[in-house]
């Protein structure tokens, strides 16, 4: 993201004109990137790993909510398997 033009950012899902317009500005701040630069060097992931820890793909490309009051399992444990499971909360 650090690299990336308007265009480019605009083709990511869910990154409209403002976040984009964010983004680039946020790394046109010299201190900024000196922060990312130095988080990084301590270690910190930014990039997404695909697929880790991913269980099955079968609720890929299916969006959920989660609310309610709920008996078996937490509310993160449901988004936890949702997530596993490729669904997007």
């Amino acid at each position: 993201m650090k690299n990336a033009t308007t265009d480019e950012l605009l083709h990511v899902d869910e990154i409209g004109e403002k976040i984009a317009e964010s983004i680039i500005s946020f790394f046109s701040n010299k201190l900024n990137v000196e922060l990312f630069s130095a988080l990084k060097n301590k270690g910190i992931q930014f990039e997404m790993i695909q697929g880790a820890g991913q269980v099955s793909d079968k609720l890929k490309g299916r969006s959920f909510i989660v609310s309610g009051v709920f008996r078996k399992y937490s509310r993160d444990q449901i988004k936890k398997m949702i997530e596993e499971n490729g669904g997007r909360i």
